[in-house]
């Protein structure tokens, strides 16, 4: 380890997908500031979860790192076929089926990939590198003590030669993984029991695609299959090679010697007669990545931090939160935390007042809950007793507030399109990205399901005085301006006891511009559609064109959850 600075505005921990985001985010949009980076492995190293999701490309464009990762040799994913249910009869979900057509729109990017992640991750971290971020490898951090009234004071070691050095941060971004650098000094984590389970893998050499189980090179996919006791992926990573898993709970290896889990592995892959197949005179793959080891068993113990940032300290991706890897989402849920982290950081250092810092957290922390919520509540489902393709299609539109068909919204959850999108801001006067369709409240309140959206947009007329059928609670918020780097004030809004505590996504909070705020706030039964808008011009400043964008769309998204008479 050479000589390393006193003093740094952000230290990171770890430099995997969630640590390699962060700091190239926060340096991209902050040039200035003096960024550390601690990495305890030499890269290129061994690591799990190579199945990626199509939400990671605008990530993936905004650290500018996107042409590397295509040109990376990768093998395109173009979505999953799933062999669960009742009648495990393969069912696909096919990344194109998400609803969106626009070659322009990102939402519409019809493909992911499967990654070598040593290579992967590598790319990523000499890209934070090339931005200007201090990268130390073979460094590990040692310990954390915050300063009264100061940054902290972080001990660093030298894996090499077992030599000490201390730095001083201003922030310190824990993106250790599920060690969890920063939960060993506070008491943050909740395990999640019922997600607490193993996973056995190894790799093997053949050709991937001798079935159709796993698509064609030219698009891939996963493949899921449910088997006595658990389950098994299978991912192929390149023409010769796949990578093959089975998780199952934990308590299945309770008394077990260590001989045994080989065994076990083998017996439940080939239990499965569309793996089998895919892997007759396949050869287990003897030393993987320079490991000298040819099959693994990780830990997939689901959990959550009770908090995800404090005074000067910031946790991002499975430093954060674990969740099953059932529908692949840890290196797209550690790159958006990592995202989100960053921009709230930039925001900090963009603003002197002190309340307003404390938003940008407490938003923060909300954001972390949301994000892991959705993914925590598809994987308890999915391990549940009901196990039919139309009630995940259902649950899916539910959490994701969709209103599509059941496969569209389950293609934009399990693709995590619909949490990047709630995460970021779109001009708030040019579109009005406001989605009130609460089929699911009219549902959990007995009322005649309203259609999810309207079937067509209607002239709302000027003379009509809406008014709403429910009163509704507001709190102030932030989203991402996408592309600036900083966090933009919203409202978020939910209605009144419409439904049971945990039951949350049958009533959504929602997240909505200041100015559909005031038009929301408008909406009394007694103004009229036109003296909404004239209110608008006048107050807001708004051309006539986007006050009646605003207001109609409004209007017609209320109008078609039944939320305004």
């Amino acid at each position: 380890m050479g000589k390393i600075s006193r003093t740094y505005d952000l230290t990171v921990i770890g430099g995997g997908p969630a640590g390699a985001t962060l700091a190239a985010i926060t340096k991209k949009y902050n040039p200035s500031k003096r960024i550390l980076l601690l990495e305890r492995e030499k890269f290129p190293r061994h690591h799990i979860g190579e199945s990626l999701l199509p939400a990671i490309v605008p990530i993936l464009k905004e650290m500018g790192v996107f042409s590397k990762i295509e040109n990376a040799g990768f093998l395109k994913k173009g979505g999953a076929v799933y062999s669960w249910g009742r009648n495990r009869r393969p069912w696909s979900v096919p990344f194109g089926d998400s609803g969106r057509k626009d070659p322009d729109d990102w939402r519409s990017f019809p493909f992911a990939w499967q990654v070598h992640r040593p290579t992967y991750d590598k790319i990523l971290l000499e890209h934070a590198r090339e931005m200007g971020v201090e990268v130390l490898e073979t460094c590990q951090a040692s310990d954390f003590v915050r300063m009264p009234n100061g940054p902290g004071r972080l001990n660093v070691r030298s894996v090499s030669t077992n030599k000490f050095q201390s730095v001083d941060t201003e922030l310190l971004a824990d993106c250790s993984g599920q060690k969890g650098f920063l939960a060993r000094y506070l008491p943050i984590r909740k395990m999640h029991r019922r997600l607490s389970n193993l996973a056995l893998y190894a790799y093997f050499k053949c050709n991937p695609f001798s079935t159709s189980l796993a698509g064609t090179q030219q698009l891939s996919r996963i493949a899921i299959n449910a088997v006595e006791g658990g389950w098994i992926w299978y991912i192929p990573i390149s023409s010769e090679t796949v990578s093959v898993g089975f998780v199952c709970k934990r308590e299945n290896f309770q008394g077990r010697t260590i001989a045994e889990p080989l065994k076990f592995y083998e017996k439940k892959v080939m239990s499965s007669p569309r793996v089998k197949a895919a892997l007759r005179g396949a050869e287990r793959i003897r030393d993987v990545d320079g490991t000298g080891r040819d099959f693994f068993i990780a830990q997939d113990y689901s959990y959550e931090n009770r908090i995800a940032s404090g005074p000067g300290w910031v946790a991002a991706g499975d430093a954060a939160y674990f969740v099953d890897p059932i529908i692949s989402t840890g290196v797209f849920m550690a790159q958006m935390t990592g995202l989100r982290a960053a921009y709230t950081i930039n925001s900090q250092w963009g603003s002197s007042k002190k309340s307003h810092h404390q938003r940008y957290w407490a938003d923060y922390n909300a954001f972390v809950r949301r994000l892991s919520g959705a993914f925590f509540e598809m994987a308890l489902y999915w391990y549940g007793e009901e196990r039919s393709t139309r009630r995940w299609c259902a649950l899916a539109r539910e959490l994701t507030r969709g209103g599509s068909s059941g496969l569209e919204d389950f293609v934009r959850l399990t693709t995590g399109s619909s949490s990047y999108q709630s995460a970021i801001s779109p001009d708030p006067v040019v579109e009005a990205e406001l989605e009130l369709t609460f089929n699911a409240v009219r549902r959990s309140q007995g009322g005649a399901r309203a259609p999810s959206t309207p079937s067509r947009r209607w002239d709302v007329r000027d003379h009509w005085r809406p008014r709403l059928n429910y009163k509704y609670r507001t709190a102030p918020s932030t989203v991402m301006q996408q592309g600036r780097g900083i966090l933009s004030p919203v409202m978020t809004i939910q209605f009144n006891g419409l439904s049971p505590k945990k039951s949350s996504h049958l009533n959504p909070i929602r997240t909505i511009s200041p100015e559909s705020f005031r038009a929301l706030s408008l909406v009394d039964g007694r103004r009229s559609v036109g003296e909404i808008v004239r209110n608008m011009i006048s107050n807001e400043g708004l051309s006539e064109g986007s006050a009646r964008f605003i207001v109609n769309n409004l209007l017609q998204d209320l109008s078609a959850g039944g939320c305004v008479l």
